[in-house]
């Protein structure tokens, strides 16, 4: 068995992420949040503390950080950062997988969306780190393009079609 952690596994795709891999036997799944919670497998964090992460992560053998931030806050500035750091000084976390799920961004990309300038630092990083790691890069979700009455965790975000007011652009 593999044990699992989901940084942002409370909402959106980490939601998604947690509750696909919680119906696995082959995996224990965990999610790291910034609050405390009674349930087993919510890890109560502070992603400022390094130190912390580290032993919440070696605790609980964790094996793959899945980390499934929201483009808000610091999410992707600092509370990334220090969970690649924490997970690169685990002795138990092999793998990690970054914030991202989205499409294929070019450094270009950093004028139109300034956010990207943190996605792009946490890949450098993770090149240097001697961890397993990867990016995917699924395009857009389509929950977005789904009935309304489709389970998701996803917030609304209308592109081009918005199902739900039968309108198009």
């Amino acid at each position: 068995m593999v044990n699992v952690a989901i940084a942002g596994g409370t909402e959106g795709v980490g939601r998604t992420i947690f509750e696909v891999l919680s119906g696995s036997p082959e995996h224990k799944t965990f999610v790291l949040s910034r609050k405390s919670s009674s349930q087993d497998h919510l890890l109560a964090v502070d992603y400022s503390d390094i130190a912390q992460l580290v032993s919440i992560l070696e605790a609980n053998d964790i094996d793959t950080m899945f980390c499934a931030f929201g483009v808000n806050d610091s999410s992707l500035s600092s509370s990334q950062l220090n969970l690649i750091e924490a997970v690169t000084k685990s002795k138990s976390t092999n793998r990690f997988i970054p914030s991202g799920f989205a499409i294929s961004y070019s450094k270009e990309n950093v004028e139109l969306l300034p956010q990207l300038k943190d996605h792009f630092k946490a890949i450098e990083i993770l090149r240097e780190s001697g961890l397993q790691w990867t990016v995917f890069v699924n395009g857009i979700f389509l929950d977005y393009f789904g009935p309304p009455e489709m389970v998701s965790y996803l917030k609304p975000n209308v592109f081009v079609v918005d199902l739900a007011n039968g309108n198009s652009w």
